[in-house]
């Protein structure tokens, strides 16, 4: 028991390091981002589909993460899709993180804990399953806060600043264009005003 809780130690501190290496990988690729003006923007950079991948394969290095490594086969579990609404599992989720269908440590973090909440509601709290499940979970947002500390309340502050940055860029391509329109009927009145007169004047 105590090699099992030292070799789970050592992943963790393993995924931890290389999370944290595609982390700083991506800092120097950074550096010069903000150093021009102010920008009210709270400071924290979008992670990346690397760090999102490097975070994955920490998880998928966890010993309780074989029953969840692949969907449930129906052949085996035909009830299961019956009973579970959302199905999720690792697999699935690389598959998004590579299409960049899940993109904020947000949505990987709620990808486990539907997977967790999945896991339960089959089998049962008291499972072992859901034991393993929970597990993940704990060691995702372990991880997730080791790597990237204070990483809930600094990305939802990003978030919320950048999309009411996009709701003020739509709001002036709104004007932007109604002021075209506005201007190219002007254009078109004068035009044909223009048009009339030399009509009247040849006939």
């Amino acid at each position: 028991a105590t090699a099992s809780k030292r070799t789970r130690r050592t992943r963790k501190r393993g995924a931890a390091a290389e999370s944290k290496k595609a982390d700083d990988a991506d800092d120097k690729d950074n550096d010069d981002d903000n150093d021009d003006g102010e920008d009210d923007t709270p400071r924290w950079k979008p992670v990346t589909k690397q760090q999102l991948l490097a975070l994955l394969r920490g998880i998928l290095a966890q010993p309780d993460s074989k029953e969840f490594q692949e969907p449930v086969d129906k052949r085996k579990v035909p009830d299961y899709y019956k009973s579970i609404e959302q199905p999720m599992d690792l697999h699935k989720v690389r598959v998004d993180i590579k299409k960049a269908n899940l993109t904020t440590l947000t949505e990987l973090r709620d990808r486990m804990a539907l997977i967790r909440d999945n896991a339960t509601e089959f089998n049962g709290d008291e499972s072992d399953i859901a034991e393993q499940a929970q597990n993940l979970f704990k060691y995702t947002v372990d991880t997730m806060e080791e790597v990237y500390p204070g990483w809930q309340e600094l990305e939802r502050a990003y978030l919320e600043a950048k999309e009411d940055e996009d709701d003020d860029d739509d709001d002036d391509d709104s004007g932007s264009s109604s002021s075209k329109g506005r201007s190219t009927r002007r254009r078109r009145s004068t035009a044909a005003a223009s048009t009339g007169r030399r009509g009247r004047s040849k006939r």
